[in-house]
């Protein structure tokens, strides 16, 4: 897959959506008794990235004060949602000794990493910061982790919604329909390609989280580290 021009239909599809009133608000944001959790295998940019971000967001939050924004603690890039949020799931119905021993299984060979965050991109329902893997250790520790634990016979879903290929981080999310729609699109337009910075990726973070990674419903269950 072309990463550019996935990332580019997806930007087109939704500004056109945008201008044309047809947003996709998440009605679920801040809903009481939303009791969704699940299973993430996640990476976490580096400060002088999220730094970047925050700058964007805190003008996105000018124009659109009402919308859900994500703070430092949890931007993030999804490696795996190893077992997608769905009501009631709970740590206690799992092992977590035995995810973590199928992730290290899938590290072995797997040192520090860099990604590249440039640009923007976008859905009818939220707007992303654009990731770029330099190589192609990523995709590889997708492919080991779908293997190990597929054959492991834990609860999973993975790639139940889609097959995961990108390496973005959402940063914005709609709770509502836009108070000031031209304004933000031409906020979107001016940090199309703006660069965010490398990141060095040195340990993965394996969470349960709600669908959101809110930090108040996101736990870190363990942190492991990418060896040399």
């Amino acid at each position: 897959m072309d990463l550019q021009e996935h990332y580019n239909s997806m930007y087109d599809n939704a500004v056109r959506r945008f201008k044309e009133g047809a947003c996709e608000p998440d009605a679920w944001i801040d809903a009481a008794g939303d009791s969704r959790m699940g299973l993430t295998l996640r990476l976490r940019p580096d400060r002088q990235v999220v730094n970047r971000i925050q700058h964007f967001l805190n003008a996105a939050r000018e124009l659109e004060p009402n919308q859900y924004f994500y703070g430092e603690e949890n931007i993030h890039v999804t490696v795996l949602s190893i077992i997608s949020c769905y009501p009631g799931f709970s740590v206690s119905d799992i092992v977590v000794a035995d995810y973590v021993k199928a992730i290290n299984e899938s590290l072995v060979g797997i040192g520090p990493f860099n990604l590249t965050f440039r640009g923007i991109t976008a859905s009818p329902s939220c707007i992303m910061v654009q990731g770029f893997m330099e190589d192609d250790a990523l995709e590889v520790l997708r492919q080991r982790l779908r293997a190990n634990i597929a054959k492991s016979g834990l609860e999973e879903s993975m790639d139940k919604r889609y097959t995961l290929q990108t390496a973005h981080a959402t940063v914005l999310r709609l709770k509502q329909k836009m108070e000031n729609r031209d304004g933000l699109l031409q906020l979107l337009d001016k940090y199309r390609n703006n660069d965010w910075g490398r990141s060095s990726v040195t340990e993965v973070e394996l969470v349960l989280n709600d669908w959101y990674h809110q930090p108040d419903r996101t736990s870190v269950l363990k942190r492991i580290p990418l060896l040399e």
